[in-house]
């Protein structure tokens, strides 16, 4: 089967290096068995495994009354082929499963498998890899560690400004103390060996010997190999990603297993073995779950809960109860994943991974998504309105380089297709929203044509970040605009500007700055106003020579090109955009492909008004290139620092209070497991298209800010 080169146009050394196999070096990993019921375990897997999972992946059954909490501090996360590296914090649920395989028509245990439903990560790079490429349902979170205190606290703020946004919180010397407390939890440990057993299958009724025996061989061959050998986990994922037509259906799902070796395994043990001795099964250990609607843990996975208190603003708090913790010390190697089934809405019903069928559906059959409880990354309704801040900030371009860029990302991919692109002016813009969350984007203009006839006008996203995780997931799931969640501060984009000067925005994400070193979070781009310092060729601060010539010479034309006509303030904003993800089985290629339009039609204008004064800087780093790639007209680059960073001129930026209309999104081509483009029913042509075929973005952005002036 022929799957489409995934395509890097966008980043071409940071996609390079971010893909698997990965080497996890000097991985701690603290295991706490919660208790759970079985038959609500049984419940949730067979509602997000079992019921659409097709017959040659088998079936899933609990395989013990636990939930798995996992807290996991990795040391260095480095890709195989070389590059840079990550090191993160990880916490996580996961549920042991018992994997069974059908065979001349009886089910026959095939091996261990561990679910992971809900994941918090704290590295961007890693949430936005591991779900894109192996499917990992990861969001951002922070782990603080309080040595002093023994007590760990997990947040769902990776910066920690909130914390009131407590998730978890795990006390080493927090259990009860007393003859009570001890015998209270051994009792329970004592009722839950009989389910253990049970759900192992050496007191399972529906279990046969032969099915027994394998189980406890698998098993007992684990432990052993901790010691002996590689022994691996088998991580189970259901992958997928919404349509950004319905966001009810997917535009693609698939069944992922990633077999985990460990190696160099240091240390394994129970977690607070003085307390075990004095019969508490706890270890000392206490963990308690705050009310979180985004994880909804306790009613979702049934847990047992201990105890429940209230905290002083009336927020629910369970004590679990968590059994014989234990952790581990290892490396580990993270392989290509195995799909081991996948499908599309047109894909007619599940494949195999070479492309063959593995259980057809009817034509109506679209596949849905599947949402864990809780999953919040709901793309925003079509129709629906919010009110928004918009900071438009031109940057002059080289035409040749932004007309090489478009080729490179849409026009060789979409060669074999009626669709075609054509840079539109000499301008990429960076744009600063502000609905729900705030977005710092840049985007290149371009013409998009239908069989060699104008068909619209679209603005292409280079670069994307947001500050909030939820709505960076549904921007690069959903919209298809591949987003990085990043820490944005300052009052541009947010609110009407007060007078003043100095920084109006930052923006700072984590970015791998060099080969070979680890990832940081690092400034990618400040706008300031008014900045103080003027500039003066030094060795450490180039000039440009021939900016200032460029933007006189850009002034002067757009001055006498503005048309007589009024431009439409409420002219809908479309994006146009790659729509990808890696196959997790090959990672260079791409397991879905599609070319996405969408559209935000400003219904309102309240407010707009031109920004004066205005420097951007940004930071230029390898994995980056975004000035290089676009051709970026710079006044100055500062190089005395580890990166560049270009100081840039906007040219006529303003700022625009309105309301946001979200349209539906539409597919122009879309691909899956082949190399061929499905092209759906053609749009109508852009009427608006016809009326700016002779103009250039610039000159509409002029004349809408001189149509607002002169306005009664």
């Amino acid at each position: 089967m022929q799957r489409p080169r995934f395509n890097d146009a966008r980043t071409p050394h940071l996609a390079a290096r971010l893909v698997p196999p990965f080497s996890f070096r000097d991985v701690t990993m603290r295991v706490f068995p919660l208790v759970a019921d079985t038959a609500r375990l049984q419940q949730f897997v067979d509602r997000h495994l079992n019921l659409i999972a097709p017959e040659p992946v088998g079936r899933f059954e609990v395989a013990l009354p636990f939930v798995y909490l996992q807290l996991v501090r990795y040391g260095k996360m480095s890709v195989d082929a070389g590059g840079g590296w990550i090191s993160q914090h990880e916490v996580n649920f996961t549920i042991p499963l018992a994997w069974y395989a059908r065979h001349a028509g009886s089910l026959v245990f095939k091996d261990w498998a561990y679910f992971t439903p809900y994941m918090l990560v704290d590295s961007p790079l890693s949430m936005t890899t591991g779900r894109e490429v192996g499917g990992w349902p990861k969001t951002l979170g922070a782990v603080i560690d309080d040595y002093a205190a023994r007590r760990t606290t997990v947040t769902l703020d990776p910066e920690e400004r909130d914390r009131r946004d407590v998730l978890l919180q795990i006390d080493a010397d927090g259990a009860e103390t007393g003859v009570r407390g001890v015998i209270g939890r051994a009792s329970t440990w004592a009722a839950r060996s009989v389910d253990i057993l049970r759900a192992s299958g050496h007191l399972r009724d529906r279990a046969t010997l032969p099915d027994a025996l394998r189980m406890f061989e698998r098993l007992s061959r684990f432990v052993v190999d901790l010691h002996t050998a590689s022994p691996y986990w088998l991580a189970l994922n259901l992958k997928q990603f919404r349509s950004a037509t319905r966001p009810e259906l997917v535009d693609y799902q698939a069944f992922v297993a990633t077999k985990l070796q460990l190696e160099h395994i240091r240390r394994v043990g129970l977690a607070g073995s003085g307390a075990l001795l004095l019969g508490d099964v706890n270890c000392g250990a206490r963990v308690e779950l705050h009310e979180r609607g985004e994880f909804p843990l306790v009613d979702a996975l049934g847990l047992a809960v201990a105890a429940t208190r209230r905290d002083a603003g009336g927020q629910r708090i369970d004590q679990l109860a968590a059994v014989f913790p234990f952790q581990l010390e290892f490396d580990m190697h993270y392989p290509h994943g195995e799909v081991l089934a996948w499908r599309t809405g047109h894909s007619n019903g599940w494949r195999t991974s070479d492309g063959s069928p593995a259980a057809p559906t009817s034509d109506d059959d679209a596949p849905r998504f599947v949402a864990y409880p809780g999953e919040n990354f709901e793309a925003s309704a079509p129709g629906r309105s919010t009110d928004a801040n918009l900071c438009v900030l031109p940057l002059l371009a080289d035409r040749t380089k932004l007309q090489a860029f478009c080729d490179a990302y849409l026009n060789e991919p979409l060669a074999t297709s009626p669709y075609r692109v054509e840079a539109w002016g000499a301008y990429a813009y960076l744009l600063v929203t502000s609905e729900t969350a705030r977005c710092v984007e840049l985007v290149v203009p371009v013409r998009w044509y239908q069989r060699d006839v104008l068909h619209g006008v679209a603005l292409v996203p280079v670069y994307s970040c947001c500050d909030r995780a939820a709505a960076a997931i549904a921007r690069s799931e959903i919209d298809g605009i591949p987003t990085l969640p990043a820490a944005i501060a300052g009052p541009l984009g947010r609110e009407s500007l007060a007078d003043g000067d100095g920084p109006l925005l930052t923006v700072r994400t984590e970015v791998l700055a060099s080969p070979g070193r680890r990832a940081e979070v690092a400034p990618l781009l400040e706008i300031v106003r008014n900045s103080q310092a003027e500039a003066a060729s030094t060795p450490a601060l180039l000039l440009s020579d021939t900016f200032p010539a460029r933007r006189l010479h850009e002034q002067r034309r757009i001055a006498e090109s503005v048309p007589d006509r009024r431009i439409d303030l409420c002219a809908p904003l479309r994006t146009l955009t790659l729509k990808q993800f890696r196959d997790a089985a090959a990672p260079s290629t791409a397991c879905h492909q599609s070319v996405i339009l969408g559209e935000r039609a400003p219904e309102r204008v309240s407010a707009l008004a031109e920004l004066e004064h205005i420097e951007v800087r940004l930071h230029e780093f390898p994995g980056q290139p975004l000035v290089k790639t676009l051709g970026l007209r710079w006044r100055a680059v500062d190089v005395g620092g580890p990166v560049e960073v270009y100081v840039f001129e906007p040219c006529r930026p303003f700022h625009v209070q309105t309301t946001l209309r979200r349209g539906i999104g539409h597919e122009l081509v879309v691909r899956a497991g082949s190399d061929a483009w499905w092209v759906p029913p053609l749009l109508p042509a852009d009427d608006e298209a016809v009326h700016a075929k002779d103009l250039e973005p610039q000159v509409l952005l002029e004349s809408l800010l001189r149509a607002h002036r002169t306005s009664p």
